[in-house]
């Protein structure tokens, strides 16, 4: 992405551009800043469909389903989640997807774990997905401003009763003391409550 963007000056360039941005989206098709100047040089070219349908998928690769802004210390902001399903069996798993911004500085989330209870209707912690903070990702290797995925699987216990259990998250660190979030979201103990609720259906 940062080769291409020094060669939009001439025709030329941008022919080498647009080869290299394909290629960016081939290792990674998600990749939104690859997708963003396709996009560009698409309309830059008259090719309206095309940079529509870039357009799109980068939007698409780093919009959450469900938007959930907080910001914690050291520069992380929780941008929100997607979920596979809001329906759930006892003993099955939830694919969801966490979306992070992150400084390029590593050492901000060195000692940083999310939590994420699924809560019942007392409040009461049912099941969770705690999990440190984007393990094995390299932070700091940004080469342009990036929104960072977490694609992970959540096991859903086989003695889970029926019912819909809402979602609270947030950060703690190594210590086990949690962040501090600021966000227009309600929040208990540091945990943000968050819009959407998971329904455990009987098997």
């Amino acid at each position: 992405v940062e080769r291409a963007a020094g060669l939009s000056d001439s025709a030329q360039g941008r022919e080498q551009a647009l080869a290299l941005l394909e290629r960016a989206v081939t290792y990674v098709p998600e990749f939104a800043p690859a997708l963003d100047g396709l996009a560009d040089l698409c309309e830059a070219s008259g090719m309206t469909e095309k940079a529509r349908h870039y357009r799109e998928r980068a939007v698409a690769a780093w919009k959450p389903d469900v938007g959930a802004r907080a910001d914690f210390a050291g520069g992380i902001s929780f941008l929100g989640l997607s979920v596979s399903s809001t329906n759930a069996l006892p003993g099955g798993s939830l694919g969801i997807k966490y979306y992070w911004k992150h400084p390029p500085s590593s050492r901000a989330s060195q000692d940083v774990c999310v939590f994420v209870h699924f809560i019942d209707g007392d409040g009461k912690l049912v099941f969770q997905d705690d999990h440190e903070l984007l393990k094995g990702v390299p932070v700091e290797e940004q080469a342009v401003p990036l929104v960072f995925v977490e694609d992970r699987d959540v096991l859903v216990p086989s003695d889970v009763r029926a019912g819909d259990y809402a979602v609270r998250l947030g950060l703690y660190r190594r210590n086990f003391m949690r962040m501090r979030p600021d966000t227009d979201l309600p929040v208990k103990q540091r945990a943000l409550l968050l819009p959407l609720s998971v329904r455990v259906a009987q098997p």
